[in-house]
């Protein structure tokens, strides 16, 4: 404990805190404060849109400590029962439910392919889209997808989105707005769209195509350089100057040579002739 002291900011406190928590796995503190709350608590707070009033009258009113029963208690109409719950905000929390449950499930990526293949042509025979394609996790080619990420610029974004939600494969809409929208179709696959400026396009495609990983390493590459990159194109820090990249097919090239950009991620790094690249 008198070792931990020696840490600027680390008081007896926290020291006797940490002392306890390494020599026995446990802490009292922590502990006491759980069994203040009723049983499950915790796995109703991990649902989005659930706060600890919520979650404490849904334990304490119905007897609901997990996501399955909260399920059931929505669908058999409990829930929207509860004082100041009512109906919608029960519908909300069950898309919620059912959204953490698809990041859960992954399809091939050949089951996706012509859900993709149906949704762009229909959106591209709309007078002024310039450009729309996939961004993720398909366009980087992974064998198994969570959703699909699409991305376009329009003359009139709305006019897009309003036409994506009315597609006959939408059988629900999670959310709308005027340039980006979240839909769920036939086979329970969640597609995104979003429609960004024209002289942004490239920038955006980039940094939406990912991986997480991916971007990392280039952010940090970027930054030993002087240089920030973002979705919006790369800034020079020393003269806040912002350079957009409008074409796709220029972008991943013109990114990686600013950035002299050789593979950082674990797996290796390749852009082919349709600057399709993977990486982790």
């Amino acid at each position: 404990g008198e070792d931990l002291q020696s840490i600027p900011g680390v008081g007896e406190a926290i020291a006797k805190k940490a002392t306890e928590l390494i020599t026995t796995g446990k802490l009292g503190y922590y502990e006491n404060l759980k069994a203040e709350f009723p049983q499950g608590v915790t796995n109703l707070l991990a649902i989005p849109g659930i706060g600890p009033k919520t979650a404490n009258k849904l334990s304490s009113e119905l007897g609901i400590s997990s996501a399955d029963e909260l399920e059931q208690a929505i669908n058999d109409g409990r829930v929207a029962q509860l004082f100041r719950l009512g109906e919608k905000t029960a519908d909300n929390i069950l898309h919620q439910i059912q959204a953490l449950r698809r990041k859960d499930q992954r399809i091939p990526i050949g089951e996706a392919l012509p859900v993709v293949e149906e949704i762009t042509v229909a959106l591209r025979s709309i007078p002024g889209v310039k450009n729309l394609t996939a961004a993720g996790s398909l366009r980087r080619f992974r064998e198994t997808l969570g959703d699909i990420d699409l991305m376009g610029t329009a003359d009139n974004p709305k006019e897009v989105i309003d036409a994506f939600v009315a597609l006959p494969h939408v059988g629900q809409v999670l959310a709308q707005g005027s340039t980006k929208a979240s839909v769920i179709v036939s086979g329970g696959l969640q597609v995104d769209l979003r429609m960004v400026e024209h002289d942004s396009f490239g920038s955006l495609l980039q940094y939406f195509t990912g991986s997480k990983q991916h971007n990392i390493s280039l952010r940090e590459r970027g930054r030993k350089q002087g240089l920030k990159l973002s979705e919006y194109g790369i800034t020079v820090i020393a003269t806040d100057k912002l350079e957009k990249f409008s074409m796709a097919f220029i972008t991943l090239r013109v990114i990686f040579s600013s950035l002299w950009f050789m593979a950082e991620c674990t797996a290796a790094i390749t852009i082919s002739s349709s600057d399709r690249i993977s990486c982790g």
